[in-house]
C-alpha cells in the first residue's frame, strides 16, 4: 500500500464507519493495517511519522473498543483508558479535545483524571 492509498483508505474507512456499513472488527483491522503500514515505511524510508498522528490512530482502536454493551437503560459505558487520557494531555491537548475525540463531556474526562490523581 502506497502512502496515498493510506489516506485514500483512511477516508472510505472514515466514509464506511459513519454510514454504519462497516463493522467494529472490520474497521479496527483496517487501522490496524494503517498502522502496521506506516510502520513499515517509516523504517524502510526513514519517514518521519508525526506522533500525533499515530496517536489519532491509536485513539480510533480505543473508541472502536470503547463502547461496552450494555442491557440496561441509559447512556452506554464508554472505556476510556487512562493511559490515552495522558498521553494526549501530555501531547498538549485539553480536556474538552480530548472530551470531544471520545464522544464525551468534558466532566467525564475530568472525572477520569481525578480518579487517577490528576487534576
Amino acid at each position: 500500500m502506497a502512502l496515498p492509498q493510506i489516506v485514500q483508505t483512511l477516508l472510505e474507512l472514515a466514509e464506511q464507519v459513519e454510514s454504519s456499513s462497516i463493522s467494529e472488527s472490520d474497521a479496527r483491522d483496517r487501522v490496524e493495517q494503517v498502522m502496521e503500514t506506516l510502520a513499515a515505511y517509516s523504517a524502510v524510508i526513514d519517514l518521519n511519522i508525526n506522533e500525533v498522528a499515530i496517536v489519532n490512530l491509536r485513539s480510533v482502536l480505543e473508541r472502536l473498543d470503547a463502547v461496552e454493551p450494555q442491557m440496561g437503560r441509559g447512556r452506554p459505558t464508554i472505556n476510556i483508558p487512562f493511559e490515552s487520557i495522558e498521553i494526549y494531555l501530555l501531547n498538549g491537548f485539553k480536556v474538552h479535545e480530548i472530551a470531544e475525540l471520545f464522544g464525551v463531556g468534558h466532566q467525564t474526562i475530568r472525572r477520569r483524571m481525578q480518579s487517577n490523581g490528576l487534576r
